[in-house]
């Protein structure tokens, strides 16, 4: 079944903050199908260093669970801080109770639950965009 989300997205640009590199990889390869461009970072801190050197992102999309240093939901907050208008979507596989622990829900970011087709993943993102 096609999705009927295909090629909607025009040029947005989406930050994939993801560990996982085969995760990553597809997650990637699905915004691509969707029309969207794609910047790829491992870690928090690589996130922060490409949004500091002046790269044009449109979304941040970002796994909950990052290892080293900062988690999804405190990336989130500290780009809000520097870069307000920024939409952000956290990813997770994590269940609620982990969510709180983690400060996920602080955010206000929309959150995407692990695992998620084309469908899901278009969704998700066309509600964050358009979240004022």
């Amino acid at each position: 079944m096609e999705c009927q989300h295909e090629k909607i997205a025009g040029r947005k640009i989406v930050l994939v903050v993801e560990d996982d590199l085969d995760v990553r990889e597809v997650t990637g390869h699905l915004l691509t199908q969707l029309g969207y461009e794609v910047k790829n970072a491992d870690h928090a801190s690589a996130a922060l260093t490409l949004l500091d050197g002046g790269e044009q992102v449109d979304l941040l999309f970002a796994d909950v669970g990052l290892p080293s240093g900062m988690n999804g939901a405190e990336l989130v907050n500290e780009v809000r801080r520097r870069y307000p208008d920024l939409k952000s979507l956290l990813v997770t596989a994590y269940d609620e109770k982990a969510l709180r622990a983690y400060g996920a829900y602080a955010t206000g970011a929309n959150i995407l639950n692990k695992p998620y087709g084309k469908e899901q993943l278009a969704t998700a993102i066309e509600a964050c965009m358009s979240k004022i």
